[in-house]
């Protein structure tokens, strides 16, 4: 059960917005990384050269280099330095991290066949003593003989704590040239040999004392930093041909640079200093930002969790409340959606349509039962009107069988009742046919001022009794069904004959509106009741029990569809003196 919620929760959309986050910020974490290391190494290689000639041009003008004889001098002024601190020996760039460059110093003169000799002074590497109990404080022993991965190790050996040092070499003053040397348990051996001199120095006593010796350079730590240490002699004096790929400099790479010194004694000979400086540009950039990488690698998993978390209430709980919407849509439920239409993004724009879509369902929903209910009660006021006649003509039919009656009247009575069934189910064929119908398939251009006038011709018997006003305009066209239009104006007119008072008058008028003819018949009538106004379209309706109830009630309902197939509206409105039936073009209907 819990790793089916294990998967369920990967696969929601919060889970995998959280992995999506984490997984762009790792990429742009790993992007700006290697954007910093790349250009801080190359800030490395490309300040390399301009360092070198920079300490070159200092110890050019150095006074303590300056007064250096080589002929004559050289222990003495190497003792001397030894018993301080000289930044030509152990210069301060390899003192310690972080530093971009490991440093290495030469001195040299060139005899008569311009060959280089070098001098005793250049940078030492070795290890350097700093009690006075078993060693003089300033004793440098010299382990330039060792390999670099011995040197690694030895630098390894005591990065914590210093073990006990033991030494045999050559002793001279303050330099200890080592034929081996023993720390802690390791020996290692320069490849010299004869040396007598020993020297020893015991582990350290006390917390809080100084460490008792030290190795120099302390900067390198890797073997790869010894050998380019160890290798800068051989790369100044060499014919360097930079063959290399590109790439291949930020792995490792030398700059150097050389002058003569500026002797105090004017025939002093010259005396050539140089500058190597050794960087491995990738892996020191890569130290230099460690720590700021590590402080945003850890706070990836924060802030994608955070990141997620804002989406979630952002996103993801709108997402599951529109949900909830679509489901409560789904079940025919269009009401109470919960949905935040007033977002301007598109969760908005989303709720804002599912609650147009639902209005336009709930319409929609709202028409079909409506629909429905009409068609129930269609069938039901259809039957009503079917019963009437089939009651009499079963009545006329027993009286004929049982000899009862005038055989001729009631001949004549079931002819009636036939017609009026059989004009009742055209008309109820008319009216569902006409349901059916959404627009009108073809139009023909009607005279409608001829059609209206040729209807009253045909109607003049139903008016013989009445006072008829006739006021048309001719020549008024519309687009429309010809029979259609026919049936839909007799059924106006016979109406308006039908239910005006005996001797009353009738007034039909056709005239041309703004947008299209407008068709006007008063007749006077007795007003109908304005809550029965609405429901005179509706089939079968008849209005109150007082009026006649000879029709079958579906003339006005079949005329008004009719009009509406044709754009037009029909309305029926009680007048001072009767009732007005007006048809005229939707687009103006008052």
């Amino acid at each position: 059960m819990r790793t089916k919620r294990k998967k369920k929760r990967a696969r929601s959309l919060s889970g995998k917005l959280a992995l999506t986050t984490m997984a762009m910020l790792l990429a742009m974490w790993l992007a700006v990384g290697t954007v910093l290391v790349v250009s801080t190494a190359r800030e490395i290689i490309d300040g390399g050269y301009e360092k070198a000639t920079s300490l070159v041009n200092d110890y050019r003008y150095d006074s303590y280099l300056r007064a250096y004889t080589p002929a004559q001098e050289d222990d003495w002024w190497i003792q001397h330095a030894l018993e301080g601190y000289n930044r030509f020996l152990t210069p301060v760039m390899n003192s310690g991290l972080p530093t971009r460059y490991l440093q290495y110093n030469f001195t040299w003169v060139d005899d008569e066949e311009e060959n280089h000799v070098l001098l005793p002074v250049h940078t030492l590497i070795g290890i350097r003593l700093q009690s006075k109990e078993e060693a003089p404080m300033g004793m440098f022993l010299l382990l330039d003989e060792l390999s670099a991965a011995d040197l690694a190790q030895i630098s390894r050996q005591i990065r914590v704590h210093c073990p006990p040092l033991s030494a045999t070499g050559t002793r001279n003053g303050l330099l200890f040239k080592v034929d081996t040397i023993t720390i802690g348990d390791r020996t290692y051996s320069t490849g010299r040999t004869g040396g007598t001199d020993t020297v020893s120095v015991g582990e350290k006593t006390s917390l809080g004392s100084p460490e008792p010796y030290t190795i120099s350079p302390r900067a390198a730590r890797s073997e790869q930093d010894w050998e380019l240490l160890l290798g800068a002699q051989d790369w100044l004096f060499s014919d360097y041909d930079d063959q290399r790929a590109p790439w291949q400099d930020y792995i490792s790479r030398y700059f150097s640079y050389a002058s003569v010194i500026y002797m105090d004694g004017p025939d002093e000979p010259e005396v050539w200093v140089g500058v190597v400086l050794a960087a491995t540009p990738l892996r020191t950039a890569l130290q230099e930002h460690m720590g700021t990488l590590l402080i945003l690698l850890a706070l990836v998993p924060v802030l994608g969790f955070l990141f997620s978390a804002i989406i979630h209430n952002m996103v993801v709980l709108p997402i599951r409340q529109t949900q909830k919407d679509f489901q409560k849509v789904a079940a025919l439920d269009f009401g109470g959606l919960e949905g935040d239409t007033n977002r301007l993004d598109e969760l908005g724009d989303l709720n804002r349509s599912l609650r147009q879509m639902a209005d336009t369902l709930q319409n929609r929903w709202d028409d079909e039962r409506a629909l429905e209910r009409r068609r129930q009660d269609f069938v039901s006021a259809a039957s009503h009107e079917l019963k009437t006649p089939l009651a009499l003509m079963r009545g006329y039919t027993e009286g004929l069988e049982q000899g009862i009656g005038d055989r001729e009247e009631y001949l004549a009575g079931m002819e009636r009742e036939i017609q009026r069934m059989n004009t009742l189910v055209m008309e109820m064929l008319d009216q569902t046919k006409l349901e059916r119908i959404d627009d009108l398939s073809s139009l023909d251009a009607i005279d409608l001022s001829q059609l209206v006038n040729r209807q009253l011709e045909q109607l003049a018997p139903l008016f013989a009794a009445l006072h008829v006003t006739v006021q048309i305009k001719q020549g008024l066209l519309i687009p429309g069904d010809r029979p259609l239009l026919e049936q839909a104006v007799g059924n106006l007119l016979t109406n308006a004959a039908k239910f005006c008072r005996p001797g009353g008058c009738v007034c039909v008028t056709l005239k041309a509106g703004e947008h299209g003819p407008v068709l006007t018949i008063d007749n006077d009538a007795d007003p109908i009741p304005a809550h029965q106004l609405p429901r005179l379209f509706e089939p079968f309706f008849r209005g109150d029990q007082a009026r006649d109830r000879s029709g079958s009630g579906l003339g006005l309902s079949i005329a008004r569809r009719i009009f509406q197939l044709h754009h037009l509206d029909c309305q029926i409105q009680n007048t001072d003196t009767g009732i007005r039936v007006r048809v005229l073009p939707i687009s103006i209907r008052e």
